[in-house]
């Protein structure tokens, strides 16, 4: 069954399986997507860091738009909302809109070491410095163990900024660095007083 709760996101240290950015983005190569509305814990897209970073960038227009292709977060998150964002106001979300898992899941094949962080830009939809500081965006780094077991590393979430002009966040910059292995990410970025759910990219430098 899905954890869609984002609240959630950290419940545990192990689980199973079932300015600055843009510099990141400019040095990170294309990886693989495998679906963009990837529920339970299927994996976004695929990527690599060795001589080079990977990103994967999940954008709100297919999030949150209904249709082919699109993963209904906006009537998802309207739904949750409306019933109490509380287990069974989920699990009746869950069920009317099975397309959607608000969080990104990035997983990475690491040779040597990296770094990973998370971006989002709000300012197409959040326009003050009120709503920007009501807005965030959460990361989580997990470890594969093996046998399709996840070990929980590190999780972090940001307040938006508002420089006057945009919203922007990066989260991540305290995660540490990881040696060679598998990798997990897992983004989300919340608006204020907005249904649905920000662009977001994570990237492995």
């Amino acid at each position: 069954m899905r954890t869609l709760i984002l609240g959630l996101l950290m419940t545990g240290c192990v689980t199973a399986d079932g300015d600055a950015t843009e510099d990141l983005a400019a040095n990170a190569q294309d990886s693989t997507v495998l679906d963009n509305c990837a529920v339970g814990t299927a994996t976004n897209a695929l990527g690599t860091v060795a001589a080079a970073g990977d990103s994967y960038t999940r954008s709100d227009l297919v999030m949150d738009l209904a249709g082919t292709n699109r993963c209904d977060c906006i009537d998802w998150q309207g739904m949750y909302d409306s019933l109490g964002m509380d287990a069974a106001a989920a699990a009746a979300a869950n069920a009317a809109y099975p397309k959607c898992r608000p969080e990104a899941i990035f997983q990475v094949s690491v040779t040597g070491s990296a770094h990973f962080e998370a971006f989002s830009e709000m300012t197409d939809h959040i326009h003050d410095a009120t709503d920007c500081s009501h807005s965030n965006i959460h990361m989580e780094l997990w470890k594969s163990i093996g046998r399709g077991i996840w070990q929980h590393l590190w999780s972090g979430t940001q307040t938006a900024h508002w420089d006057g002009y945009r919203c922007y966040q990066t989260v991540g910059e305290a995660s540490p660095s990881v040696p060679t292995g598998l990798y997990r990410v897992k983004g989300v970025a919340t608006f204020a007083n907005e249904q649905g759910y920000a662009t977001i990219q994570i990237t492995g430098i």
